[in-house]
């Protein structure tokens, strides 16, 4: 190795795009089991090896849904039968993307989605945000949780792209700058996106979850 010349033994996810017709086609490919990742056989990342992290962007081109989710390859066919297509099989990242992978089923199986972070604490809301980059832009949050939110009105980035936001809930003067991630996203007829918070101050952390007492508590309050 050349002296100054750094090298990491973690290989880098190669992203993987999937087109899914509808619901019942990721259904087909996908098996879950209890105290187990859950799994989904990909056609499109056969080229990958056995133990390659991947990033899969799904896209459901029925709904112009689509979502982004990381998984590692634990097995792969190469060769195909009149029944069975060559691909490989992908196990999905068992704590982190667990949110995620219900509110892909849900939206497979007809259901209305939700951004449910592992606490499961969320509240229906409704205030205007701010992006700031990678484009400004203006719109509004639905749902929010101590995870992240439910954005519309806002042209979706792609899927993984960064953001930076700024939240105008009410009663804040100033508003609370926070760092996210786009983790799906629905361009059209009515944009949206799901956004998950990337916390680099404990205190931005504790504004969000406060935040989300408060508005529960209001909620509860005018119910």
């Amino acid at each position: 190795m050349e002296a100054g010349i750094e090298s990491s033994d973690k290989p880098v996810p190669k992203v993987v795009a999937v087109h899914l017709q509808d619901g019942p086609a990721l259904l087909a490919r996908w098996r879950s089991r209890p105290g187990a990742a859950d799994e989904m056989f990909v056609p499109e990342a056969l080229e990958q090896q056995v133990g390659d992290p991947v990033v899969l962007d799904i896209y459901f081109d029925h709904s112009g849904y689509a979502f982004r989710v990381l998984g590692k390859v634990i097995s792969r066919r190469l060769t195909r039968s009149d029944e069975l297509p060559s691909g490989a099989r992908v196990a999905l990242d068992v704590e982190d993307e667990a949110p995620l992978r219900q509110m892909i089923l849900a939206h497979a199986r007809g259901q209305d989605i939700e951004y449910r972070p592992r606490t499961g604490v969320r509240v229906l809301c409704r205030f205007p945000v701010r992006v700031q980059a990678p484009a400004p832009a203006r719109g509004e949050v639905i749902d929010l949780s101590p995870g992240g939110a439910r954005v519309v009105g806002v042209s979706p980035p792609p899927l993984g792209a960064l953001l930076s936001l700024k939240l105008h809930p009410p009663g804040s003067l100033l508003g609370i700058a926070v760092e996210g991630r786009v983790v799906w996203e629905r361009p059209e007829p009515d944009p949206a996106m799901g956004v998950e918070f990337r916390f680099e101050r404990a205190r931005v952390r504790r504004r969000i979850e406060e935040l989300v007492e408060r508005l529960a508590e209001s909620g509860r309050a005018s119910a």
